[in-house]
């Protein structure tokens, strides 16, 4: 034994030694992080990953310090671990840049890659790739990542993480129109955040969970409520030193929206004030976008209630619907833009809008089917989740029948939501659940998702659970 310790001290002490900078760097880490990452910059990757806590510490310095390209070498060549704690922060360095597609293809790889390991690195990406899906419009997948990512998390004893899904979550239900389930997912995160120690995530957690219940209250017509919890949220972010420009602004802008109604004598005030915040805060790319959007909203809208010229609302309607096209957008936000169309008399301007909103709900049916494809656990494991499908449908085109006549042009061959339930003409339907067959062999509940009037036959069948269920055939 005697012989083993010295051995491994001589043999320790040999690498220090062809490693100073190394060393040098452990010593500077603590009075020097940029000098302790310069030395980091000139060792080799074995040798930064020889020690988790380093290795973890160069993770989460390098980006801020301007050393992004020591985070993609160790990302590249780092051990399984480490190179998906590389690629979770070079997501975030990306996403709080506003390049949420470099953000996804970080992500994406840290969690193809962690899939067998299913620890905490792993939970940080599937949460990530889900922010970034809902962030682009799609809702039924990334509910289902955060509700996946949440269980992993509990058994992992990961209170952040357990509270930042639940939050999540809560988000994705408001803009799926189930407000009941929203406010369940609040109140469920309350104690949740109250158990996360770490200041930075707590205070994260706090933001994100009063954002989200600033725009249930909004969605239940309680703006007053809803403009104080906005105000709680941006208060909260400047407690945060003001690092997080984007987000700040963000929930400016979802506050200036609410007061828009709320004090409508101060409107061109609101409206100053709107037009300012991309300058006074630090907002890129497609979070430069978002606030634009809702500049161009807020002045259709002032526009149109005002009596101003018909040419401006003309040019704003146009540039909206541009934008409509790529962002996630309120549904009532583009519903109320569509009926301005129509009374500017650009009946083929609103009808644009009312076809993009037709194509969001009936995209809900290939998401349902991609993730049922993704997690084919998920069918049996989350079916408060599936059930949910049931009570989306197609909410908006009840309350504006303008809705239905773009439904009904889209479903045709070709459409990629037509092409994952008909087949041969005929749309298969269990006779017992109502779920339909899709093109990928499962059995989702969106029969509601299909159009009303389409000329497709139904035709009944038994799924396999209910014919298991009720008549014991497996």
């Amino acid at each position: 034994r005697r012989h083993l310790s010295s051995t491994s001290s001589v043999t320790h002490h040999a690498r220090r030694r062809a490693h100073p900078s190394l060393e040098r760097g452990d010593s500077l880490r603590e009075t020097d992080g940029v000098q302790a990452l310069e030395a980091y910059a000139t060792c080799s990757t074995d040798a930064l990953c020889s020690d988790m806590q380093r290795l973890t510490w160069i993770v989460e310095n390098a980006v801020p310090n301007g050393h992004r390209s020591m985070l993609e070498r160790l990302a590249t060549h780092a051990p399984a671990r480490g190179g998906r704690m590389a690629l979770n922060m070079l997501g975030r360095s990306h996403w709080y840049a506003g390049e949420t597609e470099q953000a996804e293809a970080y992500w994406s790889l840290a969690a193809r890659s962690g899939r067998a390991a299913r620890d905490t690195q792993w939970v940080t990406s599937i949460l990530n790739v889900a922010l970034v899906q809902a962030k682009r419009g799609r809702l039924f997948p990334p509910l289902m990542l955060y509700h996946q990512g949440r269980e992993v998390a509990r058994t992992l004893k990961d209170p952040y993480h357990v509270a930042f899904s639940t939050v999540r979550r809560g988000h994705l239900l408001i803009q799926l129109r189930c407000l009941d389930a929203a406010a369940n997912e609040f109140h469920d995160a309350t104690p949740l955040i109250e158990a996360v120690t770490h200041r930075e995530h707590h205070l994260a957690l706090l933001e994100a969970a009063n954002t989200g219940r600033g725009h249930l209250l909004r969605d239940l017509g309680d703006l007053e409520g809803a403009y104080d919890t906005y105000e709680r949220s941006r208060q909260i972010m400047m407690m945060q030193g003001g690092r997080f420009q984007a987000v700040t602004a963000g929930i400016e802008a979802h506050k200036y929206s609410v007061a828009f109604d709320l004090f409508p004598d101060k409107r061109i005030e609101i409206l100053r004030e709107v037009e300012t915040l991309t300058a006074r805060y630090n907002v890129r790319q497609v979070w430069r976008r978002g606030i634009h959007y809702k500049r161009l909203y807020l002045w259709l809208r002032y526009l149109d209630e005002e009596g101003g010229a018909p040419h401006d609302a003309r040019a704003l309607l146009k540039e909206l619907i541009a934008l409509d096209q790529d962002l996630s957008v309120h549904q009532q936000e583009t519903l109320r833009i569509a009926q301005i169309g129509e009374r500017l008399g650009e009946p083929e301007l609103a009808g644009q809008l009312y076809e993009q909103h037709a194509s969001r709900l009936l995209k809900q049916i290939v998401d349902a089917q991609d993730t049922a494809q993704q997690f084919p656990e998920m069918q049996h494991e989350n079916l408060k989740d599936w059930a949910l499908l049931d009570t989306v449908p197609r909410e908006a085109a009840l309350q504006h029948e303008q809705i239905l006549p773009s439904l009904r042009r889209l479903w045709r061959p070709g459409n990629p939501a037509y092409e994952s339930v008909v087949r041969n003409g005929l749309v298969l339907v269990c006779a017992w659940c109502t779920r339909v067959c899709t093109a990928g062999g499962g059995w989702l509940p969106i029969a509601k998702l299909i159009p009303q009037a389409a000329n497709e036959t139904i035709s009944h069948g038994l799924c396999e659970d209910c014919a298991a269920r009720e008549f014991g055939i497996h």
